[in-house]
């Protein structure tokens, strides 16, 4: 979407917002299970989470309610139904069915709230902007040459300079000087265990901003075991491992996958395997470069990728934008917002816009190299290595 009003279109949405915000700052999940769970560290990081509503559980502690319970000392709110699909019009109906229930509760399915509604009144009534996912991509350097790399590593030779530890503090600084919180925090690659200053990394962010941090992550391709500063590291700032599992392609990996999972464990480092049988998709930044009548805002529009990352003060809504455009070679330097000049609230408002899919110019330069939404028809194997390397 292009910026017409820029830190002002969603002024009408904001203002609607508030008025019922006045009435009410309560805000109570529907459903106390995974996705319950997930979405109250969301509100607990803005402070306006309220309780749990759900049938399975009662609780006289105030943070969960059965719906009678709820409706006999509730009065007003906002509900948020966190369940399967084909739960929610159950739920809906079970309490808008009840006599007690009034126009005074507000009630939203949890996708449409988190993705629509709440970003929208966090920055406008209480005055914090947060993210879901940001990365910082400490080394484009990687122990695999993969052919459809999502950020194009396979071109990356290994003598390449990695990113210097200073710029590593430099994005963390910016990013969380503008940023509240997020949900997901991400050092990355390349393969990121490559990185010399990996820990000294963990400890900056840890030290500094770990209380804005839901989750910090690393994601690896596991084909390097972590030496113990890096475990010891992980486990003081509750590092999460993301292993990439690659063994349908390269089974020679399952051993490796092995010992690192012990490794883990042994240490007390939470870690999730990926399923081996996942599947990767073809972007196709090795061959795609669109037409100039194709009318990208609408790639753009279709895409909704949730991967953002800084880099300095650089906050690029695309991380391919950024990874793909340097190791590929393609111009695409102004897919960014410069955090440097996030300084008020209306600038944070701006922020938010940016994340919801607001710039310049309505889409990114990196849409002529991508499929978007598109590639999820294009599935591919995994990390398919390259052999004219």
């Amino acid at each position: 979407m292009k910026w017409k009003k820029r830190g002002h279109e969603y002024d009408e949405l904001g203002d609607d917002l508030l008025k019922k915000w006045e009435g009410t700052h309560d805000i109570y999940l529907f459903g106390a299970g995974e996705k319950g769970k997930f979405y109250r560290n969301i509100l607990e990081k803005s402070g306006v989470f309220s309780g749990f509503i759900d049938n399975r559980v009662v609780s006289d502690d105030g943070v969960i309610y059965d719906v009678d319970q709820f409706l006999t000392t509730k009065k007003n709110g906002w509900i948020v139904l966190c369940a399967e699909a084909a739960n929610m019009s159950e739920m809906r109906l079970q309490l808008e069915s009840d006599y007690r229930f009034s126009n005074k509760f507000y009630i939203y399915e949890f996708d449409v709230f988190f993705q629509e509604i709440y970003p929208v009144l966090a920055a406008y009534a209480i005055n914090r902007v947060y993210d879901n996912l940001c990365q910082i991509s400490v080394t484009e350097r990687c122990t695999l040459k993969c052919e459809k790399c999502a950020h194009g590593c396979w071109n990356v030779p290994m003598a390449n300079e990695d990113l210097s530890l200073d710029v590593v503090k430099e994005s963390a600084d910016n990013y969380f000087n503008a940023f509240d919180f997020v949900v997901e925090f991400v050092l990355i690659g390349g393969e990121p265990f490559l990185y010399k200053h990996i820990a000294e990394s963990i400890a900056y962010i840890g030290d500094n901003y770990r209380n804005q941090i839901i989750t910090f992550a690393i994601t690896t391709n596991g084909t390097i075991l972590p030496t113990q500063e890096v475990l010891d590291a992980c486990k003081k700032y509750d590092v999460h491992i993301h292993i990439s599992n690659y063994v349908k392609t390269l089974p020679a990996l399952r051993e490796r996958y092995k010992m690192l999972c012990r490794i883990l464990e042994k240490n007390d480092i939470s870690y999730e395997l990926s399923n081996e049988d996942d599947k990767w998709v073809d972007y196709g930044f090795d061959s795609l470069v669109r037409s100039e009548e194709e009318n990208l805002e609408s790639v753009f529009d279709k895409c909704k990728t949730p991967c953002r990352e800084v880099r300095g003060n650089k906050y690029y809504f695309c991380v391919q934008a950024r990874a793909v455009g340097e190791n590929m070679a393609f111009d695409v330097e102004d897919d960014y917002l410069d955090l440097s000049v996030i300084k008020n609230k209306e600038d944070k408002k701006t922020l938010m816009e940016f994340g919801m899919g607001y710039s310049k110019k309505g889409y990114l330069d990196m849409c002529k190299y991508c499929y978007g939404a598109e590639a999820a028809e294009r599935v591919i194997p995994r990390a398919i290595q390259k052999r004219d390397m």
